[in-house]
């Protein structure tokens, strides 16, 4: 009978042996695509803040350059009056 028990109870170790493996082996690309889906949502993250960061870059650059040109005209006209004040 006590053979019976050593049987039994090393079935039941074995069963939990395997379980442990499988379910460690199933947990593994779980967490593996929870970090890549984690990933994936930073990376869209930064690309929306690069491109906003990008769209404000060029409206100074729009906005400087029509500054100069501002200027330009402004400083062809006061060029132009100096010419016809001489």
């Amino acid at each position: 009978m006590g053979s019976v028990w050593i049987i039994v109870g090393l079935f039941i170790f074995c069963l939990i042996l395997l379980m442990t493996l499988l379910y460690s082996r199933n947990v593994e690309p779980v967490n593996q695509r929870k970090t890549i889906h984690l990933l994936q949502k930073q990376l869209k993250i930064k690309d929306q803040q690069i491109i906003h960061q990008s769209n404000e870059y060029n409206q100074i650059i729009k906005q400087l350059q029509d500054s100069l040109a501002g200027r330009k005209d402004t400083n062809m006209d006061s060029a132009e009056a100096v010419e016809e004040g001489s």
